[in-house]
């Protein structure tokens, strides 16, 4: 995973510079994370409602086995 600053870069930088860059490598990492938790409530009540779908959908074909 490239981040966009090089090691030398962040060596020979001065102390204002270099706590720029980690401010910012900092706070990219923040809005990555924070993203992530976004996706992972997402894909979670995906699950769940496919869950209820599918044991609806179960609960269906066994009534109609016995109608038939």
């Amino acid at each position: 995973m490239s981040h966009g600053i090089e090691k030398e870069t962040y060596i020979n930088a001065d102390a204002k510079t270099t706590k720029a860059l980690t401010f910012d490598l900092l706070d990219n990492v923040y809005k990555k994370v924070d993203k992530l938790e976004k996706r992972k409530r997402k894909d979670t009540a995906i699950s769940a409602s496919s869950g209820v779908a599918g044991g609806f959908i179960a609960m269906l074909i066994i009534q109609a086995r016995k109608w038939f």
